[in-house]
């Protein structure tokens, strides 16, 4: 986290500098979970995560798992092409006996770099946004429920098409889930194929089995499973989709802004600004979640927001990352003093970095991160 403090510049325009450095450098250093396996998420000494944020995704992980599964076990079952093995049947049929969290467990989850890093994104989004839930003021009939009766049929559908995905993205506990439905195509794709083998391997115990047949069967509802995957209801989806609904019908004003963060919408409010940014929600998302407030302050500079909403936004949110308000507040106000100064030249050259390609990203953090080991 970058301090104005250490560096005491003296006038408005040795501020705006820093600041804008700071949001440079920060945009090669925030990629690197794209590089981690599942297994080192759950090791400490591998991947910062505060405990909550550990144990939601362990959590989140393991209920993805049983969801694919469940499905591909009905499916099997349903299968008419399925030999009728009594053992075997009633095994797939027993919720309470697992199969593939066990066997993947004992393996060591395969590296799936895309999972993990969704998996980091929404373990931290349900840190921020339990945060405004707390802290917010979400408004009985809000903007965006009123959204869901607009007049244009594009902003309407989008609008019902994000509540259903934020309904779908807690469970009756209100701790995160991760549907199959959250998944980008590729990501379903191996998970489905991944688990659909691990079924397929407990097969092999039951010597009564043919078992081409059996692998005839699983590879024909995983493939179903896999040909039939949508990813357009995902959350972060159903957000940039109501984004650019609301963009093109020129209906983003910065009080929905607002009132997203106040309201705990996260991922709406951060696919507002990445659509306003023309940059990806991914760069948007990591910007606006550092605990640097400086990253979130250039973004909302660069699309023309004024210093008042800047501000509010800016400060809601870095309390809600940093758990901590008192801190929160001082770090802010250290940096948005600078806000009015800040030259839209040098704040376009400082957002230049952030809308390269993610991968191209992830690739500089490794790289970096590799360096600095190899140097010390």
């Amino acid at each position: 986290m970058s301090d104005p403090a250490n560096s005491a510049p003296e006038t408005a325009d040795e501020r705006a500098a820093a600041l804008l450095a700071a949001a440079a450098r920060a945009s090669y250093g925030r990629s690197f979970s794209g590089y981690l396996s599942i297994a080192a998420l759950m090791r400490p000494e591998v991947v910062r995560l505060s405990e909550v944020e550990r144990r939601v995704i362990r959590e989140m992980l393991l209920g993805l798992v049983e969801q694919i599964e469940q499905e591909l076990r009905a499916r099997i079952l349903a299968s008419p092409d399925l030999e009728t093995v009594e053992e075997f049947t009633a095994s797939l049929s027993a919720p309470h006996i697992a199969i593939a969290w066990p066997a993947l467990s004992a393996a060591e989850l395969p590296d799936d770099t895309e999972l993990a890093k969704l998996l980091v994104q929404r373990a931290r989004a349900y840190t921020i946004i339990r945060y405004l839930r707390r802290f917010g003021s979400v408004a009985e009939d809000s903007v965006i429920e009123q959204l869901t009766e607009h007049t244009e049929p594009a902003i309407s559908a989008s609008a019902m098409n994000l509540l259903i995905a934020e309904s779908r993205s807690n469970d009756r506990f209100d701790d995160p889930r991760l549907g199959r439905a959250d998944l980008p195509e590729p990501v379903a794709r191996r998970l489905i194929w991944t688990i659909a083998a691990a079924i397929r391997d407990y097969g092999k115990r039951f010597d009564e089995l043919d078992q081409a047949r059996l692998e005839t069967v699983v590879t024909l509802v995983a493939g179903a499973m896999v040909a039939e995957h949508d990813d357009t209801s995902a959350l972060a989806v159903a957000a940039e989709t109501l984004a650019t609904a609301l963009q093109d019908a020129g209906s983003v004003d910065p009080s929905l802004w607002v009132e997203a963060v106040h309201g705990a919408r996260l991922h709406l409010y951060v696919a507002m600004v990445a659509v306003r940014a023309e940059i990806e929600f991914e760069a948007a998302w990591d910007m606006i979640s550092m605990p640097d407030v400086a990253t979130h302050m250039v973004l909302l500079k660069s699309i023309g927001v004024d210093r008042d909403t800047a501000s509010q936004l800016v400060t809601m949110i870095s309390r809600a990352v940093s758990q901590d308000e008192a801190t929160a507040d001082n770090h802010a106000a250290a940096w948005i003093e600078t806000y009015d100064t800040l030259d839209a030249t040098n704040v376009e050259e400082a957002m230049r970095a952030w809308r390269v390609d993610p991968a191209y990203r992830s690739a500089l953090s490794y790289l970096s991160s590799a360096n600095r080991g190899a140097s010390s």
